[in-house]
């Protein structure tokens, strides 16, 4: 692992899309939210080798502090004007995503533990189970309602770590919390969003494996797409 640096400073109340170099030129995707309350939220969909009927989940990482494994993340990508109400609930263990908060600085990697999806799944409509609002968390977790038992037929049927990244997103801008831009370009917008961050990603890895093989040091980078 390259010499990286440890802490990461992020802004309140946002949304940033993560990238993590695999093989073959790939990235994992996930989603970092940090709320009102100094806190950050790792959204992801990933493989589950412990379940025997599906080969992968969604799942949250609350980011606690101090931290201290180093960062194998490429970037976090602010979603500019994505900000979530103070009752979305974003988080596995409580806290909003409203409020003021200072900026939080983070460790871009954590050894805390995964926290297991709500159950049972809510419907995502107009509000969530039992007529109660819907949260960011209802959302995600119905992001893929159907999925298979190994990764391939998931593959096969367009879910991915990527595209779930994509349809959470796309169903936040279609509820209109993505400021400034209409619902009705939420298809090329994502699209572009997509591409800007893959192109970047694809820049930043080889930075990221210089600095591995030369042992130099890599700085997770933080911009807005």
């Amino acid at each position: 692992m390259p010499n990286v640096d440890r802490l990461v400073t992020l802004e309140p109340n946002s949304v940033y899309i993560a990238t993590q170099p695999l093989v073959s030129g790939q990235f994992h995707w996930s989603l970092l939210v940090t709320n009102g309350q100094n806190e950050a939220f790792r959204h992801q969909w990933h493989e589950d080798p412990t379940s025997p009927y599906f080969a992968e989940r969604y799942s949250i990482q609350p980011y606690a502090r101090p931290l201290l494994e180093n960062s194998t993340y490429l970037g976090y990508f602010k979603v500019l004007g994505c900000t979530l109400p103070g009752n979305m609930f974003v988080g596995g263990y409580g806290g909003g995503a409203g409020g003021g908060g200072e900026r939080t600085s983070i460790a871009s990697s954590s050894n805390g533990s995964l926290i297991q999806t709500p159950s049972p799944r809510s419907s995502i409509c107009e509000g969530g189970e039992g007529g109660r609002a819907m949260t960011f968390v209802d959302i995600c977790d119905n992001t893929f309602p159907t999925h298979y038992r190994t990764v391939e037929q998931n593959r096969a049927h367009g879910i991915s770590c990527r595209t779930w990244v994509f349809r959470v997103l796309a169903a936040l801008w279609g509820r209109g919390f993505v400021v400034g831009r209409a619902p009705k370009e939420v298809g090329p917008g994502l699209k572009g969003i997509e591409e800007v961050i893959t192109k970047r990603s694809q820049v930043l890895e080889k930075a990221y494996l210089q600095a591995f093989l030369f042992q130099t040091k890599y700085t997770t980078v933080v911009e807005d797409v």
